[in-house]
């Protein structure tokens, strides 16, 4: 059986009526899902008034989304990447003495000892077989801490550039909003219910929604007014 397909929510036109840099007062109307999209629309409508340059869809999203709500976050930290789990101490053991040779009389007089038993004919060793250094344990280990150092020194680059744009980011929003909060007067917000055929008036600024966690949001929450 083919599954029903979601009935999207039903456009709602909203008006309002606002004032900006002290002007006369003027009439928009827009078609949103809710109250919040309404007012994004205005805030987007208002952009190019704005007194600042190069404003990219990153600042432009941040900017819209604290004015809708002031209360609710606008930008989220950014997830920071974690260093490599530390390598333990070892101890490795002393390098063994080299051996001492110890010669007999007869070697010491130049004379050569007899073997005691009969020595294998000499083999004439392979010169493509190449006798492989024992791997000494304490270097490998000293060169895997200074490969960690390597790495954490890379992540905490890449982690200082991320929070450092973080902050930037919140300090542009935090401007706009200081400059455009103050210019905007909204006189009206309504919203027009076509069931009754009336405009049907709207509390602004919106009330905030009382089933949202508060404390989760002060731990989260970047307000326009405060320095990041």
């Amino acid at each position: 059986m083919k599954k029903k397909k979601e009935h999207e929510p039903d456009l709602i036109q909203f008006k309002i009526e606002c004032s900006f840099n002290e002007d006369l007062p003027l009439e928009k109307f827009f078609m949103a899902h809710n109250r919040e999209e309404a007012l994004a629309q205005l805030a987007y409508s208002f952009i190019k008034q704005l007194p600042f340059k190069s404003i990219d869809e990153e600042q432009r999203d941040c900017f819209i989304k604290a004015f809708v709500d002031p209360t609710k976050p606008f930008l989220t930290k950014p997830k920071l990447a974690p260093v490599p789990e530390p390598i333990p101490d070892m101890d490795f053991p002393e390098p063994e003495p080299e051996s001492i040779e110890v010669k007999t009389e007869k070697e010491e007089n130049g004379e050569e000892e007899e073997p005691l038993v009969s020595s294998p004919p000499d083999e004439t060793p392979d010169p493509t077989v190449e006798l492989q250094p024992k791997p000494d344990p304490a270097a490998e280990h000293l060169a895997k801490q200074q490969k960690r150092l390597a790495e954490i020194e890379e992540i905490e680059k890449h982690n200082q550039l991320l929070w450092e744009n973080y902050e930037k980011l919140i300090d542009h929003t935090n401007q706009m909003i200081a400059w455009f909060t103050p210019r905007l007067q909204i006189l009206v917000f309504e919203e027009y219910n076509r069931w009754s055929d009336s405009w049907n008036p709207i509390d602004y600024p919106l009330l905030p929604d009382q089933d949202e966690d508060t404390q989760a949001l002060e731990d989260e929450h970047i307000t326009p007014n405060s320095g990041g």
